[in-house]
């Protein structure tokens, strides 16, 4: 299989220099060797891979000028789009209007062929989840510790059926958030709440203050053999949660969406209990909307439910 009109598809300042201060926020480059033809002989090109930080909306110029019908697909944990064959896991994609409407009145023609799409904008909304949600979870923490950015489109087999395929796709990585961040950030217990001894389905009063993520949120985790904060367990499992900006489960884009688009720095914060086991738990704001939760700050002090 072979395409003859090739996307041109780069991060936004690519070229410019090896380090770019863009709008939102530094972006650094380095070399890598990765595929970017469908040609049947390999071709390996020097292509700029880009390190954004956490959190921070990706950027990606386009030019097609053949299909209306491409698309944008992120790639994670080894499923890269060259290696996928017959199961492909994206964590995130959208059309080139950046969302995933393809019949929107709104997204022209014109617009599919060039332009700027953007990853993460908004805190991931309009919507551009599939099995992951924004943001993107820093290397090298997983493994391995890329994403793939590529177009995508249908094209056909062999057997004349038209299947989903790459058509181009560039590297990137994030970085993890400042440690300062976390350092920083206030989680606890409101005042006077009573957390030695609270009954199941009394709401929990925390609070939190001096940290500014999208969809950052506070969870109960039970103590326990999946939940042991800074050790190698980690946190693996919360019974409960809010998202910090929405103060809510659910968020505020509609029912299984799990996502908010609004960032509060500081507040009260308050969690259901109802149907929670009795038992000791740890109070934590986490920064990852997405498992492994490697960027969280608990209380010190745990929670009893009585």
């Amino acid at each position: 299989m072979k395409f003859t009109n090739h996307v041109v598809f780069l991060f936004i300042g690519q070229f410019l220099a090896p380090t770019i201060a863009g709008p939102y926020g530094p972006v650094n480059y380095t070399k890598n060797e990765i595929q970017t033809t469908m040609d049947e002989e390999e071709d390996d090109s020097e292509w700029i891979v880009a390190n954004y930080a956490f959190d921070t909306p990706i950027q990606l110029r386009f030019s097609n000028p053949v299909s209306t019908t491409s698309w944008v697909s992120v790639f994670s944990g080894g499923s890269t789009a060259k290696e996928w064959e017959d199961e492909w896991t994206e964590s995130l994609w959208m059309t080139f209007c950046g969302d995933q409407e393809y019949d929107k009145p709104s997204c022209t023609e014109a617009e599919r062929k060039s332009g700027i799409v953007t990853i993460g904008a908004g805190g991931g909304i309009p919507n551009q989840m599939e099995y992951e949600q924004w943001p993107l979870n820093p290397g090298p923490a997983l493994t391995p510790d890329f994403y793939e950015a590529c177009v995508m489109d249908w094209v056909k087999n062999d057997d004349g059926e038209y299947e989903a395929d790459w058509v181009q796709c560039l590297e990137f990585t994030i970085s993890p958030p400042p440690q300062t961040a976390l350092k920083n950030a206030v989680i606890g217990y409101a005042k006077k709440f009573k957390f030695r001894n609270t009954q199941v389905g009394e709401p929990l009063k925390a609070k939190f203050a001096k940290i500014y993520y999208s969809n950052q949120w506070v969870g109960l985790f039970m103590k326990g053999s999946t939940n042991n904060p800074n050790t190698e367990v980690g946190l693996q499992s919360a019974a409960a949660h809010v998202y910090t900006g929405c103060d809510s489960e659910e968020g505020d884009q509609g029912p299984d969406m799990f996502l908010c688009s609004v960032k509060r720095k500081s507040g009260p914060v308050e969690i259901d209990t109802t149907g929670l086991e009795k038992g000791q738990y740890y109070l934590c704001l986490v920064l990852n909307n997405d498992p492994p939760y490697i960027n969280y700050k608990c209380h010190k002090k745990l929670l009893q439910l009585k």
